[in-house]
């Protein structure tokens, strides 16, 4: 559970500057509350727990301007909170940012809080550098163990310790805690991957069977850097067409066919945007026969639609993604909607309508349409075909509503194709959950609700997109990852928002690890490996913890600059930082 603390501390010299100037007192005032700590943002929570916590492998942007002070006066604050503590008038976490130079243990943070249960103290401290070779020889040497013992206080009826060891593996990617964003930078994002273990015995390296294993993932909704992102922005486009007729409706209540023209707002953005000449361009070609798109365009997908063998790997998402961008279509109404989707205006969208209907009736265009086609135009076309051959009206909202009919039902193809081809769901089951919302009065609210179920598969295809290129997945790893993203993606509570959509927002999921992927995760180092030892005496409890990371968990000028500087070897291995820390809690005595 989150809680407040309060860290004493300096600030930096910048920091100081900017607050003292008149000219940023205002906008800089939020910069006064220094409440937080280096602690709960570097090893999180309630660290010293035995519970397993949530580690952090860098510094916070905002710890940077957090500068020590003297450990004299640390020590005095410290213990004037645990009198407080003790007489019950102070109860809120207080954590101070001590100077390592000027102890030989070079501590770094002195804390104390009390509780229902007791009072704690805490002492964190710095332990230099080791190389991976290093660290493999401290821990066979039990080098925790010895440093606890030695510095446990009670001696007497000394119980064995328990162990808890908590390591994170950093496949891919940044950990988006870490990032200061901006919002220009979130599209360019292109995830986060790494797997968090636990167990309970003295080891660097997890026991494969007696450990427990978690799979983390971020994505940003909308990335540049995803495969899929165009399917995305076509989900986007149909929603924006979406809240036009919804506005488009209310104002026009009595009549879908008004004469009131629909226009598109002055806000309108088309990723898709072309000009009118060159969709008319194209239009022309398809209705004459000729293909609308370069050859280059065009590839064939035989091989991907085949497919593994049940023993094989997973075909990936991202090459599924390119066959399904430039594979030969011959549905007319897949064609039509990648040619209309870069219409600027309703004028030229409904031109384009038209002069299809047209050519239809009048110069006897027979189009490709899917056996069974139940979409909107599919069924005005086949009302051409009557010996009448009278053109659809077009007038109010018609046109919009056919376009966005046929574009969502393109992209339930699309996706159909990605969940069958890639044995993540069988055809039939998709269509299930992707009913046919083509019937009667065009209703917004349903084709919203279909959306939404593709934005929610969408997501979910996105971590496994993550997954599968960085990790060797088989199909049975693959499905069974995507259905459990699903179930949260598409479940009451789900962390995705229709009117949020547009925005690029970091989602995550966590996933029980597959035993075959946390194996072949373990051939690499560690980004941060932590070992807690706790011993427990009548009314004491006493932890140490020994943590190592890759990177530094506290800024670089808490450093020792030598500790910086040093370089990783061939032959030792990576370097890593150390942080050792202890912690005492007093209980309170209880009546049997």
């Amino acid at each position: 559970m989150d809680r407040e603390v309060l860290l004493i501390c300096n600030l930096s010299p910048e920091e100081e500057e900017k607050i003292m100037s008149p000219k940023g007192r205002d906008e800089n005032s939020e910069m006064l509350d220094v409440t937080g700590s280096p602690l709960e943002h570097s090893y999180g929570d309630d660290s010293f727990n035995v519970s397993r916590t949530s580690l952090r492998r860098n510094w916070m942007k905002n710890e940077e301007r957090f500068m020590s002070i003297h450990q004299v006066a640390a020590e005095t604050l410290n213990y004037t909170q645990e009198k407080l503590s003790n007489a019950k008038l102070w109860t809120t976490p207080l954590f101070v940012l001590a100077d390592p130079q000027e102890s030989n243990e070079r501590c770094i943070l002195i804390g104390s809080h009390s509780d229902s249960r007791g009072f704690r103290t805490l002492r964190i401290c710095l332990g230099g550098t080791m190389f991976l070779s290093e660290i493999h020889e401290a821990i066979q040497m039990e080098v925790p163990f010895i440093q606890h013992d030695k510095n446990e206080m009670n001696l007497q009826n000394r119980k064995k310790a328990q162990v808890k060891i908590y390591s994170v593996y950093e496949i891919s990617g940044v950990d988006p805690e870490m990032v200061d964003w901006k919002d220009e930078e979130k599209s360019e994002y292109g995830g986060y991957l790494s797997i968090e273990t636990s167990w309970e015995e003295l080891s660097f390296i997890p026991p494969l069977r007696n450990s427990s294993s978690t799979l983390f993932a971020s994505v940003v909704s909308g990335s540049k850097a995803s495969p899929l992102t165009s399917l995305w922005n076509e989900l986007l486009l149909l929603k924006n067409y979406l809240a036009m007729l919804e506005e488009y409706q209310t104002k026009h209540m009595s009549s879908r066919y008004s004469v009131a023209p629909l226009n598109f707002p002055k806000c309108f953005s088309n990723v898709f945007r072309e000009s009118t000449s060159k969709i008319t361009k194209k239009l022309h070609q398809i209705l004459v026969g000729d293909d609308a798109f370069d050859d280059s365009e065009v590839i064939d997908d035989t091989s991907v639609a085949e497919g593994p063998s049940e023993d094989d790997y997973q075909i990936k998402l991202s090459d599924m993604a390119k066959v399904l961008e430039k594979r030969p279509d011959q549905d007319f109404a897949s064609i039509l909607w990648r040619i209309i989707k870069g219409a600027d205006s309703y004028t030229t969208m409904t031109d384009c309508i038209h002069t299809v209907f047209e050519a239809i009736s009048m110069s006897n265009f027979k189009p490709s349409l899917n056996v069974g086609d139940d979409t909107r135009f599919g069924k005005l076309v086949g009302g051409l075909d009557s010996v009448e051959k009278q053109l659809p009206q077009l007038a109010g909202s018609i046109s919009m509503e056919l376009v966005v009919d046929m574009g969502l039902e393109k992209l339930v193809r699309d996706y159909t194709y990605l969940l069958s081809t890639g044995n993540l769901m069988e055809s039939y089951d998709a269509r299930k959950i992707l009913n046919n919302v083509a019937e009667g009065v065009f209703d917004v609210t349903k084709y919203r609700e279909k959306l939404m179920t593709l934005a929610q598969i969408h997501m979910s295809l996105e971590f496994l997109q993550l997954i599968q290129d960085q990790l060797n997945c088989r199909m049975d790893v693959s499905r069974s990852i995507f259905e459990a993203a699903l179930k949260i993606y598409k479940a009451p509570d789900s962390p995705l928002n229709f009117q949020n959509l547009e925005n690029h927002v970091i989602y995550s999921l966590n996933v029980s690890a597959p035993k075959n992927i946390v194996s072949e995760v373990m051939k690499m180092p560690p980004a941060s490996w932590m070992c807690t030892l706790t011993t427990d005496v009548t009314l004491q409890s006493y932890s140490s913890v020994t943590h190592y990371s890759r990177t530094p968990i506290f800024p670089p000028n808490i450093y020792n600059s030598e500790d910086m500087l040093k370089v990783e070897t061939d032959t030792e291995g990576p370097m890593y930082y150390v942080t050792t820390g202890s912690s005492i809690h007093f209980k309170l005595a209880t009546d049997d």
